[in-house]
């Protein structure tokens, strides 16, 4: 269901542990603490839930958003199919360029999100002017993320496409333990599929020839990467 995030307006100081989180994230890494708290006193804290729909392309782009906790999809039509462009996770800021939505953004994990109305977002931007290089840097890195997803998916074969998929999800979810690195988001066949431009059944049959070759693992809809160095070479990079 589509339930448009609409314009929010904060009410209260923001609680020291959104203050907390907020100055954990690297974009606001040797910058003055009160452009982090101006920023916290103007989010308004809401839970999203699997499925729900934040935006469709052609939504206005009236707010920022930033994910607390859970994971966000953005997806656009390619052809006559839906391509993920992007896993956004813990810290990610969402809708940063201005103007119409070109991507439909949909919760994967529920969890948390902090939204600021784009006009309140505009204003603290101004106010706190040194920051935005950092913000600048944050969308211009998602937008060739965007871009990089579209090319692939026309490029490479099915499986050097997964590889360089899982590859990219380890260096930016990973958590490592003993066995390699887990890719520390769950996702099914079927939405690793989107993210390259296959069919389920293609991922299904290359996820078997890599854990039969020792290069992964797999384990609750989650892949643990056992040898990078051969993921790599699978991958062509």
């Amino acid at each position: 269901m589509h339930t448009p995030l609409g314009i929010v307006r904060a009410r209260r100081p923001a609680p020291s542990g959104l203050t907390g989180f907020l100055h954990q994230l690297p974009a606001f890494a040797g910058h003055p603490p009160d452009a982090v708290v101006d920023l916290g006193d103007l989010a308004e804290t809401r839970s999203a839930s699997r499925g729900e729909v934040l935006w469709q392309p052609g939504d206005k782009g009236d707010t920022v958003v930033i994910v607390r906790s859970g994971v966000v999809l953005l997806r656009r039509d390619v052809g006559e199919h839906g391509v993920t462009l992007d896993v956004c996770g813990r810290g990610a800021f969402l809708g940063l360029a201005p103007g119409p939505r070109d991507h439909e953004a949909v919760v994967h994990d529920g969890g948390t999100l902090l939204v600021v109305p784009r006009s309140s977002f505009d204003a603290w931007l101004v106010d706190h002017a040194e920051l935005a290089p950092a913000m600048v840097g944050l969308a211009a890195a998602q937008a060739q993320r965007m871009a990089s997803r579209l090319t692939l998916v026309s490029m490479h074969g099915a499986r050097a496409r997964l590889a360089l998929l899982l590859l990219d999800l380890a260096d930016r979810f990973g958590v490592r333990d003993s066995r390699g690195v887990i890719v520390d988001v769950r996702l099914t066949h079927r939405e690793m599929a989107a993210l390259i431009g296959a069919t389920r059944e293609t991922v299904s049959v290359a996820i078997v020839e890599l854990r039969n070759a020792g290069v992964v693992e797999t384990e609750a809809r989650r892949v643990v990467v056992v040898d990078e160095a051969a993921l790599a070479e699978v991958a062509g990079v």
